[in-house]
Order: C-alpha cells, then structure tokens, then sequence
C-alpha cells in the first residue's frame, strides 16, 4: 500500500471509532452506532487524504525553496568578487 492510502486507512479507522464511541455514549441502538460509524469512516478518510495531499505539497514547496536559496547563495559565492574603491587621503586645508 502506498503512503496515502495507508493515512486515508487510518483515517477511516479513527472516523469509524470515533463515530461508533459517541453512538454509544449517546446510548443509540447498534445499528444506528454502525451507521455513524460508517459516516465517521467515510469522513475520517477524506478529511484524512486532504490533509496528506496539503502536507505533501507544503513539503514540496519548502524543499524547492530550500533548494532555489542554496543554488542562489551558491552562485553568490562563484560570482567575481568587485574590488572595494581605493580609500583616499584627506586633504589638508
């Protein structure tokens, strides 16, 4: 299994969870706790892919500004240096 479906997997579990634990805190009957539970599984699992999806592309932006200020701070460094004006004397009034 790849990454993402092993988060959108995990996702559905703890939806699955969560929905069927507040079925029975609520005191519902079991098939309405497993009808939450399916809901909390299905939503659970897409809440769960959006966010690896966004986390994914962030990493991805983060990596390739890293690597543009390395290749920039890279060819700073190559770059010629331009010699400093030569100080001058004051002259005496």
């Amino acid at each position: 299994m790849t990454s993402v479906k092993k988060i959108m997997m995990f996702g559905a579990m703890m939806g699955f969870a969560l929905g069927v634990a507040m079925s029975y805190w609520q005191q519902t009957s079991p098939d309405t706790a497993f009808w939450r539970g399916c809901v909390g599984a299905l939503t659970g699992g897409f809440l769960m892919r959006w966010w690896a999806g966004v986390l994914a592309l962030n990493l991805h932006q983060a990596l390739a500004e890293k690597a543009a200020l390395e290749l920039q701070k890279e060819a700073e460094m190559a770059a010629p240096a331009t010699p400093a004006p030569a100080p001058t004397r004051p002259t005496k009034p």
